[in-house]
């Protein structure tokens, strides 16, 4: 594909002005000019200057929707300045959303499903540790001695490091 194709209704809609798909949809049904793509049999392809010249033709300016002719409202300064603080708003969140990811690919952040797993994994067995425990001191039917209580201490410290280093993969 050269670099005057388009590949798919949203596309399109994108490249115009960043319309609404029902916008090319219509458009579609009023004879715009496309193909359909032989490898599934369903997406369509544009080629864009045939599309903007068919735009053209019928009064629709392809590379701005807000256009009277477009049907799309006149701009007011009021509109003008809403819609700019919209758009920076989308930006900036967009710049942020991409600065995650990059963080994420770099390993600064781990994503929740690798490590919760894990560590469920790990609780678990500190628990059932834990719970071996107080059943062996039932049997006893007496108060814990300090070396029963540092016995515990040492088995939930051990499960903590080794949930730290990993060991529960």
């Amino acid at each position: 594909m050269n670099d005057d194709t388009i590949r798919g209704d949203r596309k399109l809609a994108t490249a115009a002005d960043g319309r609404h798909r029902s916008a090319v949809m219509d458009w579609i049904g009023s004879g715009c000019p496309h193909t359909i793509c032989q490898d599934d049999n369903k997406t369509r392809i544009y080629q864009l200057p045939e599309v903007i010249e068919w735009c053209a033709n019928r009064g629709i300016d392809f590379y701005n929707k807000k256009n009277p002719a477009n049907g799309g409202s006149k701009s007011t300064p009021e509109l003008d300045a809403k819609y700019n603080e919209q758009l920076l708003r989308k930006l900036k969140l967009q710049c942020k959303k991409l600065e995650l990811d990059k963080q994420i690919r770099e390993g600064k952040y781990i994503h929740v499903d690798s490590w919760m797993p894990k560590y469920e994994r790990g609780l678990q067995e500190m628990k059932s540790h834990i719970i071996e425990c107080f059943e062996s001191l039932k049997s006893f039917n007496r108060k814990m001695t300090a070396a029963e209580e540092l016995e515990i201490d040492k088995i939930i410290t051990a499960g903590f490091n080794r949930m730290a280093e990993g060991e529960f993969e």
